[in-house]
């Protein structure tokens, strides 16, 4: 019998599977890595964060469709409430959970494979001092996102997407200024000699755990099977399965299960032993953040036995100032945020709304990715001004093709 194992097109993909499959080879049962496009990779716009598992649930469907036998998933990518026809067989051997901070080299900086060598762990703060204010970073993570900009408000995050070598040739290209990758992906890829070339033009440093515990089963690789099938492959499991990780992987998951699933909170939550690393950023991160205020972050660090959640409360809404008589500014914007902004800071605002705009989300082009067969033939969609996002955000809810495109 030869076992089919399914994973995503991705090179990183590729590399987890191929550890599936020479494990199993090992141990003299033949295998058969079978590729697919999740309609992760197939997404350049949208909210990535926020479409959890899209990444996995393709190849799932060929899996129960019966075109594999065996999947092959990074453990992050897996949604706490699976398909009940789903079950995880196995997960391998954790590597690194921690995330690196990427940027462009200077001469007196280490290179990024200097960096990989040693076991130098690098607190935030320090880390912040590199980047003057402004600057943008790379990432599409709720989580990353969040517990950043609480830290420094005046960054801009930048949704840097595609596999992790072309998130890297952005840094490169100077795109972006900075990137949040996890190390486990650039351990990984390295080892194919992908990064070889431009090793000398990036450095990076670790983030220590204390400060950014990273994503629930980051650095573990999930393998499916169909839950009817389960007892028929133990064989296989006894090969693959590391206990410790899966013990410490399932941990971690069934915190983030008593977070909401992580569809609510962007949540860090790390699991080694008997200790945890947890940090949980407020539900309404997002729109206090873009209303000048702060937002609450849960933490915590230490043993399981003592853990409670207390999930971060939403502050109140915004501070609302009545008109001035004498208002240093007056805004014709029929947005409030910079009035918002300005009144958290003690400056007199006045907001005159003097225009209703309305969306009209029918009117959006529809179906039009069908006439190109590949990513490099699609259209780029270009939105003129805030609202225009707003509406783009609106029409991806019901309009596939602009969840997919690039904005």
């Amino acid at each position: 019998m030869v076992i089919r194992i399914g994973t995503r097109s991705s090179n990183l993909a590729k590399w987890q599977a191929q550890c599936v499959a020479t494990a199993l080879e090992q141990a003299g049962l033949d295998c058969k890595i079978v590729h697919f496009k999740s309609m992760g990779d197939q997404s350049l716009g949208g909210n990535l964060s926020s479409n959890v598992g899209q990444f996995i649930h393709s190849i799932d469907e060929q899996l129960l469709n019966g075109n594999i036998d065996i999947a092959v998933h990074s453990s992050k990518d897996v949604p706490v409430q699976m398909n009940e026809a789903i079950r995880n067989l196995a997960y391998l051997k954790r590597g690194p959970t921690t995330d690196l901070m990427l940027f462009r080299r200077e001469k007196h900086e280490p290179t990024l494979y200097d960096v990989l060598d040693g076991d130098k762990q690098s607190n935030l703060k320090e880390i912040l001092l590199r980047i003057d204010s402004g600057m943008t970073f790379g990432t599409v993570s709720g989580r990353r996102q969040s517990l950043l900009l609480n830290e420094r408000p005046d960054l801009i995050p930048l949704a840097i997407r595609g596999h992790v070598e072309t998130r890297v040739k952005r840094l490169i290209e100077g795109r972006v200024d900075s990137l949040i990758l996890a190390e486990s992906g650039i351990v990984r890829l390295r080892t194919t000699g992908i990064f070889d070339e431009i090793n000398a033009n990036v450095t990076a440093y670790r983030i220590h755990p204390s400060d950014w515990p990273t994503a629930p089963g980051q650095g573990a690789v999930s393998i499916h099977c169909k839950a009817e099938t389960y007892d028929e492959l133990t064989t296989l499991r006894d090969i693959l399965n590391h206990e410790s990780t899966e013990t410490e992987v399932n941990l971690e998951r069934s915190i983030l299960q008593m977070v909401g699933g992580g569809c609510l909170y962007p949540a860090g939550i790390e699991v080694h032993g008997e200790e945890l690393n947890i940090r949980i950023s407020a539900k309404n991160w997002k729109t206090a953040f873009c209303e000048g205020r702060s937002y609450g972050v849960f933490s915590y660090f230490g043993p399981y036995s003592k853990f409670e959640l207390d999930l971060p409360k939403d502050n109140e809404g915004p501070v609302i100032h009545s008109p001035s008589m004498n208002p240093k500014y007056i805004s014709t914007l029929n947005s409030d945020r910079i009035s918002l902004v300005l009144a958290n800071n003690d400056i007199e605002m006045t907001n005159l709304s003097v225009i209703d705009l309305l969306p009209k989300l029918e009117a959006w082009p529809r179906d039009f990715l069908k006439e190109s067969n590949t990513k490099r033939e699609w259209p780029y969609l270009v939105l003129t001004s805030p609202f225009a996002a707003k509406c783009a955000i609106l029409a991806a809810e019901s309009n596939p093709d602009i969840a997919r495109i690039q904005w």
